[in-house]
């Protein structure tokens, strides 16, 4: 009886074996007689002496076949929607574009001038779905190394008063599918970015501020891991890109500007021109006094364009020019810009930027437009914004009213100007005042209202 039991099991179990062949593919590996299994993606696993002496059947796909790691996260960022709103930057070689005194940079060159096209921005654009996707276009890779190898982010201010509150920052390397192990998000959550005067240059300044001192998310790790993503484009290689959550920054409308800069890089020290004097900081520009550059370099960024809501013009860092209604969905050369560009007819294909010459001094020399004319107003104390709208400032034709502070901010080439200073409703003095400065040089006058 157990004679029998015992072929009874043994067909059973050769079945079982028949069954298994025809069920699985035969799968051949090639490895060393002692060499354990080893996963795709680990390089190594200490071997137990079982394993070297019987190693486990090894059943993997090949490695392009591996599923992506949004396999291993719930949500996960697609391709952009339609772009809403975009900015196209100025690119090597350019004239303009840099102005210290406002932290507006062009400056993609590191400090023996070499220029890196990597580092300069030649547009840049948000879109949305379940996700804000942040792109920025850059000229073209790094000479060196071929590759893009520039830093790169966004800054977000929500509320329009000239201080950024996420800052958005990837680094390379760069890979065509979305990642979360290279990008982080900040937020400045004691509102001190921009320090006393949010955009102009404070330095130097006894106490500054700390800038973007809270991390939200980095390299997958946070209280959300799968809030934030960066890639480089999987169909423009000169083209990388930013998707976060909407409900990491949860806010419908906000200013964006766009950087790159493997300089500094540094987020708790925004904003830079609050850190560093402009001499300390250097010139792009060969007729500068504080040419060439030194402290601040390897960076650029675009002007300030409004997302979800029409501007009204007077925002702090707002683009120039005034953004068209509509928006085709290819960017390469449409949008606002720091000062007024000729801009050509949109196609489906970039324009290649100019070829670039071996260093920076061979740009043509261009005049300076870094000055910052400041004038304030007080009753010789204090300041009521309600006093605002009986007051103009003028420097020549350009008129403004003080803004909330008492301040009104002009930018200008070098040279000597006259603001005049009136005021029906109250009366001023003095009615008029002047100043002369050169390439870098600030200047505040003071303004005292009285008796109408």
């Amino acid at each position: 009886m157990k004679s029998k039991k015992y072929q009874l099991s043994a067909i059973i179990l050769a079945l079982a074996l028949m069954i298994g062949a025809c069920s699985f593919p035969t799968i051949t590996i090639s490895m060393p007689p002692t060499a354990p299994s080893v996963s795709p993606g680990v390089t190594s696993i200490p071997a137990t002496a079982a394993q070297v002496a019987s190693p486990a059947p090894v059943n993997e796909l090949p490695t392009a076949q591996l599923p992506t790691p949004a396999a291993t996260y719930s949500s996960y960022p697609g391709d952009p929607g339609t772009i809403l709103a975009a900015v196209k930057d100025e690119s090597f070689p350019s004239s303009y574009g840099d102005n210290f005194g406002t932290n507006e940079y062009e400056r993609p060159f590191q400090l023996d001038n070499t220029y890196r096209p990597d580092a300069d921005i030649v547009a840049a654009y948000i879109a949305d779905n379940e996700w804000y996707y942040f792109t920025t276009e850059v000229a073209g890779v790094n000479p060196a190394s071929k590759t893009l190898d520039t830093p790169f982010g966004f800054e977000i201010d929500y509320d329009g008063d000239g201080r950024g509150d996420f800052l958005l920052w990837a680094i390379p390397p760069y890979a065509p599918k979305w990642t979360n192990s290279n990008v982080q998000v900040y937020a400045d959550t004691n509102r001190d970015v921009g320090n006393q005067d949010p955009i102009l240059s404070d330095a130097p300044v006894t106490l500054k501020s700390n800038g973007y001192e809270t991390v939200l998310v980095s390299n997958g790790s946070g209280s959300d891991p799968e809030a934030a993503w960066a890639r480089l484009s999987p169909v423009s290689p000169n083209t990388l890109q930013i998707a976060v959550k909407k409900s990491l920054i949860n806010q419908l409308a906000f200013l964006w500007w766009a950087w790159t800069d493997f300089g500094v890089g540094n987020p708790v020290q925004f904003d830079y021109n609050d850190f560093y004097t402009a001499q300390q900081a250097g010139s792009p520009y060969a007729d500068n006094p504080y040419f060439p550059l030194k402290a601040l370099f390897g960076m650029d960024n675009t002007c300030r364009v409004a997302y979800g809501f029409t501007p009204s013009g007077n925002e702090p860092g707002l683009c120039g020019a005034i953004q068209p209604t509509q928006i085709p969905a290819v960017i390469p050369t449409v949008g606002v810009t720091k000062f007024p560009i000729p801009l050509s007819t949109p196609t489906n294909t970039p324009k290649p930027p100019k070829k670039p010459t071996s260093t920076l001094t061979q740009v043509p020399p261009p005049a300076c437009l870094d000055i910052q004319i400041t004038a304030q107003v007080t009753d010789g104390s204090r300041w009521d914004p309600t006093w605002a709208s009986g007051i103009t400032l003028c420097i020549g034709g350009d008129c403004k009213n003080p803004d909330s502070n008492g301040y009104a901010v002009w930018y200008l080439p070098a040279g000597a100007y006259t603001i005049k200073a009136a005021s029906p409703a109250y009366g001023i003095h003095p009615d008029q005042a002047s100043t002369k400065k050169g390439c870098g040089e600030k200047d505040l006058i003071q303004f005292v209202i009285g008796p109408g």
